[in-house]
């Protein structure tokens, strides 16, 4: 049973999924969650709180996801683990669409907001980082390539290819579940070009 700060926060998902910042209303999300909108400032004081801490809780559920993982999983080289978490992230992506489409609004929301929530979100994915850097240590990268590059270049590529999907299959769910194995597929053959390139021969 959920209390009603956290059924504010779901439904906010929901709405601002849909809709994005600008056009999500508190009303909207007031009925979805079955409250009386009072409610919802008297948990998030305005509307810009009500989105940074829906923001805050599907980042933290993912963290906990990719914690998980990495503990299951730490032992495999970098490229092994990167394929593996690329294909859990669709996975998430595909049984969680309503988080997938809100994570995309980011781009439309205030200046201000969107720089604080980055700011959060470079401190949530440190651990990514040093975990990918520790990983290159144990490669023997080609001439020219060193660690700080080869990392700056994986964050990229991770980067890049997450952005592509969401943006691609934002509301579409069913086909992010029908091209699911090719998006693997491809990440697959990316890596081995990447592979290529980074490690001597």
């Amino acid at each position: 049973m959920l209390t009603k700060k956290e059924a504010i926060l779901k439904a906010a998902i929901e709405v601002f999924g849909k809709k994005g910042y600008e056009r999500a209303t508190t009303d909207e999300i007031a009925e979805k969650a079955r409250v009386a909108k009072g409610l919802i400032f008297h948990y998030f004081r305005n509307k810009e709180g009500l989105y940074y801490q829906a923001y805050c809780k599907v980042v933290e559920k993912l963290q906990r996801e990719f914690e998980n993982f990495m503990r299951k999983n730490k032992n495999r080289d970098i490229f092994d683990f990167m394929e593996r978490w690329l294909e859990k992230k669709l996975e998430y992506s595909i049984n969680h669409p309503e988080e997938t489409s809100f994570l995309v609004t980011l781009v439309g929301v205030k200046e201000d907001l969107r720089r604080r929530i980055l700011t959060d979100l470079e401190k949530t994915q440190g651990k990514f980082f040093n975990f990918v850097r520790e990983k290159l240590k144990e490669l023997k990268l080609a001439e020219g390539v060193n660690e700080e590059t080869a990392l700056k270049f994986l964050m990229w590529f991770f980067k890049g290819f997450e952005e592509m999907y969401i943006r691609t299959y934002q509301g579409r769910p069913d086909q992010l579940k029908k091209d699911a194995q090719n998006l693997v597929e491809e990440v697959k053959v990316m890596l081995k070009i990447v592979k290529r390139g980074m490690l001597k021969e």
